[in-house]
């Protein structure tokens, strides 16, 4: 099955001491701990890759941003695929 991307950008509602890099690690360990149960009975394993990018660490551009998120993304799956990597400020 092909992987799918998502992102997501913005700052509603989101606590500004909280870290996006152990929230994705968060949702990972839940992914993986919880398989999902088809309609049939057949149980599904879940894996996910997260790619973490502060706007510190693009300089402050938001198209960086989602690069540098992307660039984080394919990292994490090229160093063993169910991961997080987070990008901080240089």
């Amino acid at each position: 099955m092909a992987g799918e991307r998502r992102s997501r950008a913005g700052n509603a509602h989101v606590d500004p001491t909280a870290n996006p890099g152990l929230i994705a690690e968060r949702l990972r360990n839940a992914l993986l701990v919880s398989p999902l149960t088809l309609d049939t009975g057949a149980a599904l394993n879940v894996t996910a890759s997260f790619g973490v990018a502060a706007m510190a660490s693009a300089g402050g551009n938001r198209l960086d941003l989602v690069e540098e998120a992307e660039q984080a993304h394919y990292e994490a799956k090229a160093t063993g695929r169910a991961r997080v990597v987070a990008r901080t400020a240089a």
